[in-house]
């Protein structure tokens, strides 16, 4: 590793939105400390070492890995009993192009579960997820196992859901008491299989599309947006089973 190529990247890393903005706040507040008011240093302290704690993702990334790794990834064991295979949707676009339409959180559950649907052949598959427009979350899915050569026979559509909440309940009625294979993000995991279980949906719990691939949370030398990201999935998934439990969902 050379000199230059090692410049280039700190350099490029620099240049990048995060870290120009926490060098400016940084270099901004010294300049100005002496002058400022002590009610504004406080806020110019706690703001900075958030923004900065926040890109870094020194807390949010350890509790992100946490929660992604509660459940572990499905193997090809012990899956001759299961009759459904259920994929959640996770968002969609309207472009009319099959990537384009499907995000990656969705593509990514739709390529789980056509790897399932190939290790269970004997199991139906349900894609699910509605919308606020024509296109759902579940027709964008369904592209993608139609690309992928996966029997349209074995998938039925649940697009009228709008949340998870909705998923479960609807989902509860259409596979009885069957064993279930539960696809989702690795974050979204945990609220997912406590509100189907709440349903007495017998769910399996088939991770994928994890957000934190290693835990050394020091080896980022900048800060940078994908910090922030995970600080917001993290907030939103517990927020989300906050919600669930004041409603009596879970």
């Amino acid at each position: 590793m050379t000199a230059i190529y090692i410049f280039k990247k700190i350099l490029g890393g620099l240049l990048m939105p995060v870290p120009t903005l926490a060098l400016l706040l940084v270099f901004t507040g010294a300049f100005w400390w002496k002058i400022m008011p002590k009610g504004l240093r406080f806020f110019w302290v706690v703001f900075t070492g958030v923004f900065i704690v926040g890109g870094y993702g020194w807390i949010s990334d350890p509790l992100l890995y946490s929660l992604e790794n509660r459940y572990a990834a499905v193997e090809n064991a012990d899956l001759q009993d299961i009759g459904w295979i259920i994929v959640l949707g996770g968002g969609h676009g309207s472009s009319g192009n099959i990537f384009s339409d499907t995000t990656e959180a969705s593509l990514k559950r739709a390529l789980e579960g056509i790897r399932l649907a190939r290790i269970c052949p004997q199991a139906k598959i349900i894609l699910s997820g509605g919308g606020r427009s024509e296109q759902t979350d579940a027709a964008a899915m369904y592209q993608a196992l139609d690309a992928a050569g996966i029997g349209l026979s074995r998938i039925i559509i649940e697009d009228e859901s709008l949340d998870t909440a909705q998923q479960a309940r609807m989902i509860a009625t259409m596979v009885a008491r069957e064993r279930c294979l539960l696809v989702t993000s690795a974050f979204h995991m945990q609220r997912a299989m406590q509100l189907f279980s709440a349903r007495n949906v017998a769910v399996v719990a088939a991770p994928t599309d994890y957000r934190v691939v290693s835990h050394d949370w020091l080896a980022d030398p900048l800060p940078s947006a994908g910090g922030f990201r995970n600080a917001e999935i993290l907030l939103h998934e517990y927020w989300g089973l906050l919600w669930a439990r004041l409603r009596g969902q879970i």
